[in-house]
C-alpha cells in the first residue's frame, strides 16, 4: 500500500532513489485512498489516552494525513500530534486537508525522518506509523523510539491492503503482469527492492518492547469509476507500471477490472484487511 518513507544507512535522506520521484508523483492521488477504519483508529487512540496527558503523539511518515486526521478527530484535540513527513508536497496537502477537521488544530506537520525523530527524550506517549514502516531503517527507528517514548509508552503500526477475491485479486494480477519483480504481499524498502517485514520478530529482538500484539479488521469501500481508477493509480506498484507502459495502457487495464465487477459502471466494492501491531516500550536508551 502506501509507500511512505525511508532509508537505509547507505542512502542519503534526500537522494534515496525511490523517495522524491515516487512521492512527487503520488501525492496528488492520495486523496483517492480510503481513511483507516474506525476500529483501528479507536484502538490506537486508546493507547494514547492511557498515557500522561502532557505527552505528545508522533506519527512517522504521515503523508497527507490519511491516518492523522481520523486520529485527531477521535482525540478531539486533547493530544498534540506531531505528523512527520519528509515530502513538502505531502505536508502541504496534509495541512490543507486538516483545516477545519475536529481536532485538526492539534496536528503539527513537520519535516522529519524516522531515523532522527525531532522530539526530545521521554517526550512522547505514542509513536505510530501507518503504511510507512517498510521504508524506514528500522534498527535506527527502534532506537529512536526507545529514546523518545516514556517508559511503557506505546509503539504501533497500522496498514491496510487489498483483500479477498474479485477486484482485489484482479488488481494484484494486473500488477504482476505489468511490473517485473513485483512480489505480492511484500513491500518496497528504501532502495526500491521488495521484502517481507516481520515487525513482531523485529521488536522482540530489540529487547526494548513488550506486550507485542497483532490484530486485524476487514472493511469494504464502494467506489465510482473515477474514484476506483484514482485509487488504483495511487498504488506505488501501479505508478511504476505506468512508467513502463504508459498511463493509457494501464488505465485500460483498470477500466476492464471496473467493468468486470460493476453494474452499469455505477460502482465497485473493494475489500481491505487492516492490520494493527502494537507494543509497549519498557526500556529507554
Amino acid at each position: 500500500m502506501a509507500d511512505h518513507f525511508r532509508l537505509t544507512a547507505a542512502a542519503s535522506p534526500r537522494t534515496a532513489p525511490t523517495f522524491e520521484s515516487d512521492f512527487a508523483e503520488l501525492w496528488r492521488l492520495y486523496d483517492f485512498r480510503p481513511e483507516y477504519p474506525s476500529e483501528a483508529v479507536s484502538a490506537i487512540a486508546t493507547l494514547a489516552e492511557a498515557q500522561p496527558a502532557n505527552k505528545i503523539i508522533v506519527e512517522v511518515g504521515a503523508g497527507t494525513g490519511l491516518f492523522t486526521r481520523p486520529l485527531a478527530r477521535h482525540l478531539n484535540g486533547t493530544r498534540k500530534i506531531v505528523a512527520l513527513e519528509p515530502s513538502a508536497d505531502m505536508r502541504q496537502r496534509g495541512i490543507s486537508l486538516s483545516a477545519g477537521v475536529p481536532g485538526g488544530e492539534a496536528i503539527d506537520y513537520v519535516d522529519g525522518l524516522a531515523e532522527a525523530l525531532p522530539v526530545g527524550a521521554g517526550s512522547t506517549c505514542l509513536v505510530v506509523a501507518a503504511c510507512a514502516v517498510h521504508r524506514f531503517d528500522r534498527a535506527k527507528f527502534y532506537d529512536e523510539c526507545r529514546r523518545v517514548l516514556v517508559p511503557d509508552g506505546a509503539l504501533a503500526f497500522v496498514e491496510y491492503r487489498l483483500s479477498g477475491d474479485g477486484p482485489a485479486e484482479d488488481i494484484y494480477g494486473m500488477i504482476e503482469n505489468n511490473l517485473p519483480g513485483y512480489q505480492r504481499g511484500a513491500h518496497t524498502n528504501a532502495t526500491g527492492q521488495y521484502e517481507t517485514v516481520d515487525l513482531q520478530g523485529e521488536m522482540l529482538a530489540t529487547g526494548a518492547f513488550t506486550r507485542i500484539r497483532r490484530s486485524f479488521c476487514d472493511f469494504e469501500i464502494a467506489w465510482s469509476h473515477d474514484d476506483f481508477v484514482g485509487f488504483v493509480r495511487s498504488l506505488t506498484p501501479v505508478m511504476k507500471a505506468v512508467r513502463l507502459h504508459g498511463a493509457e495502457t494501464m488505465e485500460a487495464h483498470i477500466d476492464a477490472i471496473f467493468d468486470r465487477y460493476s453494474a452499469e459502471r455505477s460502482s465497485v466494492g473493494v475489500n481491505f484487511r487492516c492490520e494493527l501491531v502494537q507494543a509497549a516500550c519498557y526500556r529507554r536508551a
